[in-house]
């Protein structure tokens, strides 16, 4: 059994169970210590300094990103918030967290937002800075403006068309077993003439 081991998600305790060459089966037992106010405070206290070097201009955002932030993906691939779908920096306002749209509407072109608290995905609690980069006009899509956005779902639409196909090729000569509780869905008509509904 391991000593206390600190790592990005908490802290472990981890128990070697067998071991086979390069091959190791463990298990482990983590806690993860809550982020306490004093810690919030502090937070927000460093981000403040670090906006007001922002906006005198002695320091960039990316550069900032990378000496202050604790999120490794702002360290390494940029500070910018990206879609989840398209991995596209521009981004529609259903793509974002309804707090982050809110402060989004309190900030001009170029502007960074006061220190802000905020609970991640994961449910862990930060303190962030949010930079408005660029805003687009409401407008009907074309492809001047909305070039990626059009590309990527051009590429979903082909994948689908191929997963498709490849799907309707292997239906015939699989086992396809459609749960009872959901037998009357209407996206799983294709499958029922090839599936043996399960009996519970």
């Amino acid at each position: 059994i391991s000593p206390v081991v600190k790592s990005k998600f908490g802290y472990h305790i981890i128990q070697m169970v067998q071991r086979n060459g390069d091959r190791a089966f463990v298990r482990h037992i983590i806690r993860i210590p809550p982020v306490t106010e004093t810690e919030i405070a502090a937070g927000t206290a460093k981000l403040d300094s670090v906006r007001a070097k922002l906006i005198a201009g002695t320091l960039d955002f990316n550069t900032a990103a990378g000496r202050y932030s604790e999120d490794e993906a702002a360290k390494f691939s940029g500070p910018y918030i990206t879609s989840k779908t398209t991995g596209a920096t521009y981004l529609t306002i259903d793509e974002l967290d309804k707090d982050v749209v809110t402060q989004l509407d309190k900030l001009k072109l170029g502007e960074f937002s006061q220190p802000i608290a905020f609970t991640d995905e994961r449910g862990k609690k930060g303190v962030r800075i949010l930079y408005l980069k660029s805003r687009s006009e409401p407008h009907r899509m074309n492809i001047r403006d909305d070039y990626s956005k059009i590309a990527s779902s051009a590429l979903e639409e082909k994948k689908m068309q191929v997963l498709d196909k490849w799907m309707k090729n292997r239906i015939s000569s699989h086992y396809i077993m459609v749960d009872p509780t959901i037998a009357n869905c209407a996206q799983l008509e294709k499958w029922k003439g090839a599936a043996k509904l399960a009996s519970y």
